[in-house]
């Protein structure tokens, strides 16, 4: 139930939450993102002028993409899907997923 905000971080994180709000602004990964909430809003800051490749999930929930770059949304059984950069194999990946809330995604503010 407890808000989790983490910013300046760039290695493997994992975040398990439920009912709390996630913020999200790392520097150029090294390793990948993983969050799975439920009833959990995600935002995430994207690092400005990196590419990783991005998957989102949101059951009951929206997905905001602010951010350039050819995003692949597909919404079934309420269940909204985001892939982007999918390609980049060689990149730290970044998933993010919750249920009863919205995913956004836009670009890092100046610090």
């Amino acid at each position: 139930y407890e808000p989790v905000e983490l910013s300046c971080f760039s290695g493997k994180t994992t975040i398990l939450i439920s009912h709390g709000k996630v913020l999200l602004s790392p520097l150029p990964l090294v390793a990948p993102i993983e969050v799975r909430g439920a009833y959990t809003p995600i935002h995430f800051y994207w690092p400005p002028e990196e590419k990783y490749p991005f998957e989102a999930s949101a059951k009951y929930g929206d997905i905001r993409w602010r951010l350039p770059g050819e995003i692949q949304i597909n919404e079934e059984n309420n269940l909204t899907t985001a892939r982007v950069f999918a390609e980049l194999q060689d990149r730290p990946r970044v998933f993010l997923s919750t249920t009863y809330s919205d995913i956004q995604v836009e670009a890092d503010p100046p610090r």
